[in-house]
């Protein structure tokens, strides 16, 4: 079995792939931070609704995105 690249993965795939690392930071989000009255010891944070640290895990995403495309 050969290994493949993410770089010669479809883009739909690698969307998906993406896609599914930011619904589990929601899911973490949700499940987590808010059920358990976390979001008092994170600034900035918005329970529901889109925050830094939502935006952060976005731009980390895009981020690895890109560098993973050039390899």
């Amino acid at each position: 079995m050969q290994k493949v690249s993410f770089a010669t993965l479809p883009a739909l795939v690698q969307f998906a792939s993406l896609a599914t690392i930011f619904i589990g930071w929601v899911l973490f989000a949700e499940l987590i931070i808010d059920r358990h009255g976390l979001d008092r010891f994170l600034p900035f944070y918005r329970v529901g609704n889109l925050c830094p640290y939502d935006l952060a895990v976005l731009a980390l995403l895009l981020a690895a995105w890109i560098v993973l495309r050039r390899r």
